[in-house]
C-alpha cells in the first residue's frame, strides 16, 4: 500500500466537490499568452489542454515513492508531474512539502498532479528516490529524464507534462494556471560567450573534463542526432546559459528533451549551461522569474528560489505566498 501525505485530504480520500473560492485580485504574470486571465472559480477554462481522460494504474514498481495529488473523486482530464530535486541529501522538508505545500497548491490549481522526491541518496522512510548523481546538483537536470525513463519509457505514463523544481524552489499555482501549459516554459537564459569570464567554465566536471570542454563535447555530438540538427547548435545564439532550478516541458515536448539532456548527462555537462541550451531549443517561452537577487517582479514572479524550507520562517513564507499574502517579500538572499 503506497503511502500519502497523511495530513492531505487531497492525497488520500477526495473530498466530495466543494464550492471554489473566488479568485484574488492580486496581479497575473506578464507572459505571452491569449488565454483568459485564470479563475479557481472557472477552473475548466483551459479548452487547451487535453480531454482525454488521464488513467491513475496504481501499478508503476515506484508506487510506494509516487504523491498523488486529486482534488475530486473524479482526475481531471490533464494530469501533470512534479519531479522535486534535491541538490544534497538534507530531506528535512519533505514532510512540509508533501503534507502542506503541495495539499495547498493543488487546491489553487487546475488540474492534478503526481509527485516524487529525487536526491543523490535515496530514504526509505521519507520515500524519496536516488538518481544516482554525487552531491551539490551540478547535474541536477538528470532528475527529470531518470524519472521519465522509468516512468514513461521502461513503464507507461499518461503525464501532459512535467515539472523540474529544486527542493527550495517556491512554484506559484495561481501564476502558474496563467500560463499556456499546452507549451513549455523556462527560467530566462542568455547566449554563452566563452570569452567572458564565468567560474564555472573551468571548473572540472566527474571526470576530470572542465565544463567548457565537456559543454562543447555534448554539442558536437548533438549536431549529428535527429533532435540535434533541428536546433541548429552551430549558430552561436543557441549556446545557452542561465539558472535551471525550475523548468516544464510538454509531453510532446519530451520526445526531444529526453534524449537530448542524456547526452549532456553522458558528458557531464554543467546544469546552468546543458538545461537552458537543450531548453532553449525546444522553446523561446521565459516565464517571470526570481532567482537568486533578482526579485524585481516578486508580486507576479511563477517561480522564486531560493526559499530554504529547513530555515526559521522559510515555511511560513511559502504558506503565505500559495495566498498571495506578502508579494511584496522576498526570502533573504546569501548572492
Amino acid at each position: 500500500m503506497r503511502p500519502t501525505p497523511s495530513s492531505s485530504p487531497d492525497a488520500t480520500h477526495p473530498p466530495s466537490r466543494p464550492t471554489p473560492p473566488s479568485s484574488p485580485t492580486t496581479p497575473t504574470p506578464n507572459q505571452p499568452t491569449s488565454q483568459p486571465t485564470p479563475s479557481i472559480a472557472n477552473p475548466h477554462y483551459t479548452s487547451t489542454l487535453s480531454q482525454k481522460p488521464s488513467i491513475d494504474r496504481n501499478s508503476s514498481s515506484w508506487e510506494p515513492f509516487i504523491r498523488r495529488y486529486r482534488l475530486y473523486q473524479t482526475a481531471t482530464a490533464t494530469k501533470l508531474l512534479f519531479v522535486v530535486n534535491y541538490h544534497e541529501a538534507k530531506y528535512q522538508a519533505v514532510p512540509f512539502i508533501e503534507s502542506e505545500y503541495f495539499p495547498i497548491f493543488r487546491r489553487r490549481f487546475l488540474v492534478d498532479f503526481d509527485v516524487l522526491f529525487v536526491g543523490p541518496r535515496g530514504d526509505a522512510r521519507l520515500k524519496v528516490l536516488s538518481n544516482g548523481l554525487p552531491p551539490l546538483g551540478y547535474y541536477s537536470y538528470h532528475s527529470l529524464s531518470f524519472v521519465y525513463h522509468h516512468l514513461c519509457v521502461e513503464e507507461e505514463c499518461s503525464y501532459y507534462g512535467f515539472v523540474l523544481m529544486n527542493d527550495d524552489s517556491y512554484l506559484d499555482p495561481l501564476f502558474l494556471t496563467g500560463y499556456d501549459l499546452t507549451q513549455s516554459w523556462t527560467e530566462p537564459s542568455s547566449q554563452m560567450h566563452f570569452t567572458e569570464h564565468w567560474r564555472w567554465f573551468a571548473w572540472k566536471n566527474a571526470k576530470g573534463r572542465t565544463f567548457q570542454q565537456a559543454f562543447v563535447d555534448a554539442v558536437e555530438e548533438l549536431k549529428n542526432t535527429e533532435e540535434g540538427k533541428k536546433c541548429h547548435f552551430e549558430r552561436p545564439e543557441n549556446w545557452r546559459r542561465g539558472f535551471a532550478d525550475f523548468f516544464y516541458i510538454t509531453q510532446k515536448d519530451m520526445k526531444a528533451f529526453y534524449p537530448m539532456i542524456t547526452v549532456m548527462k553522458k558528458h557531464w555537462v554543467f546544469l546552468e549551461m546543458a538545461a537552458p541550451t537543450v531548453n532553449y531549443c525546444i522553446t523561446h517561452n521565459f516565464v517571470v522569474n526570481c532567482n537568486h537577487r533578482g526579485m524585481k517582479n516578486r508580486r507576479t514572479c511563477v517561480h522564486m528560489h531560493p526559499v530554504k524550507y529547513r530555515q526559521p520562517g522559510m515555511k511560513e513564507f511559502a504558506l503565505n505566498r500559495l495566498y498571495h499574502k506578502n508579494l511584496d517579500s522576498s526570502p533573504p538572499q546569501r548572492w
